[in-house]
């Protein structure tokens, strides 16, 4: 296993030389689509810094509630690929549905599934992000979602997951310290080697 930090515009400023003695990973959100589509303004500064200091980064992207149809899936998805153009990732891309409507489900579903598999095509390990109840059991179908890795939401670590039983990567705190961040991030660990995986079959920009 190894223990990585996900973060955003809320970490502020991070000290990348600091942090990458102490984690084997980073997830960085990207941007989003609650209340129209936008780039992290820490993205960038995230990206660059965590690759100075070779930290391994994938990337997440908060889909909005409004995006609950396959067809909006699908132009979603061709607006996250215009963001990962130039750069490359040695973990996933995960599309985060936490934020999306529970009385919408199915048509939530039809919308991360065609979102999934469009940046699939194009050439990306792509996973879905969520809680294993509020947003697994709530919010999507998760058998309809099988083909796709999973990134789980459950604290703390000793809890088993009820309703995704096997996944990629488990996000285990929200209160986490970590060296060269101020304040609370995010805790996450990966069951899988995803940069071997992924460079071996020449995804994510590799």
């Amino acid at each position: 296993m190894r223990k990585g930090i996900d973060v955003s515009r809320w970490q502020g400023c991070i000290d990348w030389c600091k942090a990458s003695k102490v984690i084997d990973f980073a997830i960085l959100k990207i941007g989003g689509s609650d209340g129209g589509l936008y780039r992290d303004k820490y993205y960038d500064t995230n990206y660059l810094g965590a690759k100075a200091h070779n930290v391994p980064v994938g990337i997440y992207f908060y889909m909005g509630s409004d995006c609950n149809t396959a067809d909006k899936g699908r132009a979603l998805a061709v607006n996250i690929l215009k963001m990962l153009a130039n750069d490359s990732y040695e973990y996933p891309v995960y599309l985060d549905v936490e934020g999306t409507n529970i009385v919408e489900k199915d048509g939530v579903t039809d919308a991360v599934y065609e979102c999934c598999r469009t940046l699939e095509e194009a050439g990306f390990y792509v996973g879905v992000y969520g809680s294993d109840v509020s947003t697994f059991r709530d919010r999507v179908n998760a058998d309809a979602l099988a083909r796709f890795d999973k990134w789980v939401a459950r604290y703390p670590l000793e809890n088993d997951c009820t309703v995704i039983k096997s996944c990629g990567m488990r996000q285990y705190s929200s209160t986490g310290k970590v060296e060269g961040i101020q304040g609370n991030v995010d805790l996450d660990i990966a069951y899988y080697d995803f940069p071997t995986i992924i460079k071996n079959k020449h995804l994510n920009g590799f």
